[in-house]
């Protein structure tokens, strides 16, 4: 699966964890093809609220987050997401 399909199910699996705004941006990052900025988004969203998704798999998010390069670039809306997220 690609990383832009990761994340559309990620973003679907955890729509209970997101308001109606977050997830909303998030969708219209993805119809836009801006992933990068959906999967951020939704993080940003997640590690905000402190709790874990159902399921949680940590190695996937990480992967999905090292492809999006928010390990080497940091994040648009939040520049240390990627810290916050792995602690």
């Amino acid at each position: 699966m690609n990383v832009e399909n990761q994340i559309r199910e990620l973003l679907k699996q955890n729509r209970n964890l997101l308001d109606d705004s977050a997830y909303g941006e998030a969708a219209r990052y993805l119809e836009c093809g801006e992933h990068e900025m959906a999967y951020e988004g939704m993080l940003v969203e997640i590690v905000k609220s402190d709790r874990q998704p159902d399921g949680f798999d940590f190695e996937l998010w990480k992967s999905v987050g090292e492809a999006c390069e928010l390990n080497s670039n940091g994040g648009v809306f939040d520049y240390e997401i990627w810290s916050k997220f792995l602690k």
